[in-house]
């Protein structure tokens, strides 16, 4: 146990019709996209136990497990370990099952923009709105501008990213 890894890891979430369906990979709202992580660095890593309160993605957790075993982390892999001080600001998100959508969460915002079956961008204040029940995209049209570009970028650099073997 005091040299081991334990990372347990849950893959998605589940809804119960809380916004109008019942599944596991539809609209990437926080019932579906909140899932429980606990990872457990071996001892001698000298990591402290904490409770990361930040946004991760699971591409974080590779890095974390490198970054316990003191292996270092490619500089062109995208995963951030959360035991690195310099903590990731935005976290992104790709559904295309029920739905397709991207999202990201920049605290306390998030911005889901789905492009199939229809065109529509919600922006939820998680600090204020965890239920994610008052889509402020009209009110707050700046915002949601500003991580909507934010987020066409991100999927730009995706395709060139996974379309060149060189990067990965």
């Amino acid at each position: 146990w005091e040299e081991s890894v334990f990372v347990v890891l849950g893959d998605s979430g589940e809804a119960f019709y809380e916004h109008g369906f019942g599944n596991h990979s539809g609209p990437m709202y926080e019932e579906v996209m909140r899932t429980f992580a606990l990872i457990k660095p071996p001892a001698a890593s000298g990591l402290p136990a904490q409770v990361f309160r930040a946004p991760l993605s699971h591409i974080d957790i590779a890095a974390a497990t490198l970054d316990m075993l003191g292996m270092p982390i490619p500089d062109d892999f995208q995963g951030m370990s959360p035991f690195n001080p310099k903590r990731r600001e935005t976290v992104y998100m790709h559904s295309n099952a029920i739905i397709k959508q991207n999202a990201l969460i920049r605290w306390p915002w998030k911005l889901m923009h789905t492009y199939y079956p229809y065109d529509r961008v919600e922006l939820y204040d998680l600090e204020q709105d965890n239920g994610e029940l008052q889509n402020l995209a009209p009110i707050r049209e700046e915002v949601a501008e500003q991580l909507d570009d934010l987020l066409s970028s991100w999927v730009t650099k995706q395709i060139v990213y996974y379309s060149d073997p060189s990067f990965y």
